[in-house]
């Protein structure tokens, strides 16, 4: 972001990205682009972090708000 901040380029970021100001760097969404980028996850069965919970707990929730599941019916 530094260098987009000095002028001396561009990037692309994450949407959660944009709401956290950056001095000289304006984001913008790129037209005619709706296909989300793909994610995926590999964590221990035996991992109790609560860190992780919470983590798997938001991809549920944003992959259901995208494809609720009424529409990933077969």
């Amino acid at each position: 972001m530094h260098m987009v901040a000095i002028g001396e380029g561009i990037t692309l970021t994450a949407a959660a990205a944009t709401h956290v100001p950056f001095p000289g760097v304006v984001f913008r969404t790129q037209a005619g682009e709706s296909d989300a980028a793909g994610f995926r996850a590999v964590w221990s069965p035996r991992n109790p972090s609560p860190a992780l919970k919470n983590l798997l707990d938001l991809a549920d929730a944003m992959i259901r708000s995208v494809h609720p599941p009424e529409s990933r019916k077969s």
